[in-house]
């Protein structure tokens, strides 16, 4: 006989869900500061790439959780960031889309070569972007 939750865990469950989406849709969006296009990644970002190079990357999201391009709202302000490598932007994009999100288990998938990239909210599709090197600062010698 199969296990099925009683009538406090389905409650609990229900709270959890209901603060949750309450969380996303209080939160107020990200607004784009110029001056936070100028940061570089810091000396541990640098540290785990010793003479690699550095490169600016313009994010336009397509969609992005409920708030985000779906059901016709806009969908976030392209992100404008400095990264070594395509794991140090997913965690980046991971960071500026969390307020998009009700799910709190993010992972970003970037395919630079292609151009893409895909965000995963738990089991769900949490949304879809391009990207595009900008600029590339070359690294020191190793």
């Amino acid at each position: 006989m199969a296990n099925h939750p009683d009538a406090a865990e389905l409650r609990a469950a229900e709270n959890e869900f209901r603060a949750a989406v309450d969380r996303v849709q209080r939160t107020p969006l990200p607004v784009r500061d110029p001056a936070d296009e100028l940061i570089t990644p810091t000396l541990d970002d640098m540290a785990a790439n010793p003479g690699g190079t550095q490169t600016r990357y313009c994010v336009t999201y397509e969609r992005v959780g409920r708030r985000g391009g779906r059901d016709g709202s806009a969908p976030p302000v392209p992100l404008t960031v400095w990264a070594v490598s395509a794991d140090h932007l997913a965690g980046l994009i991971a960071t500026d889309v969390r307020p998009y999100l009700l799910s709190t288990d993010i992972e970003i998938a970037v395919d630079l070569e292609a151009g893409r990239g895909t965000i995963l909210a738990g089991f769900n599709n949490g949304g879809s972007f391009r990207v595009a090197a900008v600029t590339v600062a070359a690294g020191g010698a190793r």
